[in-house]
């Protein structure tokens, strides 16, 4: 395997690369928060021989940001982040959801997000109010999910 190349091992959410075969849009690990890069500035260190990257990254599930700085020759941690569709069954009272995975099992383990900074929270329960076949869109990652959007199924 060449240095360009990065190393990934089976089954897991983290892969190893090098800073500077990362761009905006991608995913890695920023302080230790899984962050989707949302800025990155490239400064050349002279003395170093080497050019600084300064990744800005947004935290996939809070939303904080966090910024870091490496060498572009440096090892960092990228993430596999999936998103996946799955059938809403239920909406309780206290914004738990309820829905079938990609088995058929019943799962009630995650929470809407906050309707106040998320404005498709409320048009979701609006059509689940009036029956509307609904699939929420989960983003998962190191061990990590939460519901990021929704589409309505017409038929």
């Amino acid at each position: 395997m060449s240095d360009d190349e990065f190393e990934i091992q089976e089954g897991s959410q983290t892969f190893r690369t090098k800073a500077d075969s990362l761009n905006v849009g991608d995913y890695m690990m920023i302080e230790e928060h899984p962050c989707l890069i949302v800025s990155k500035y490239v400064r050349p260190m002279s003395h170093y021989k080497s050019l600084l990257n300064r990744f800005t990254g947004k935290d996939i599930f809070t939303d904080h940001e966090y910024c870091e700085p490496y060498f572009s020759h440096s090892k960092v941690t990228g993430l596999v982040v999936l998103k996946k569709d799955y059938e809403l069954i239920a909406i309780a009272h206290d914004d738990f959801v309820t829905f079938t995975d990609e088995e058929g099992n019943m799962r009630d383990d995650l929470k809407l997000p906050d309707a106040k900074r998320n404005d498709w929270v409320k048009t979701l329960k609006e059509i689940y109010e009036k029956g509307g076949n609904i699939f929420i869109t989960v983003r998962s990652a190191v061990g990590q999910e939460t519901i990021v959007g929704f589409n309505e199924k017409t038929d």
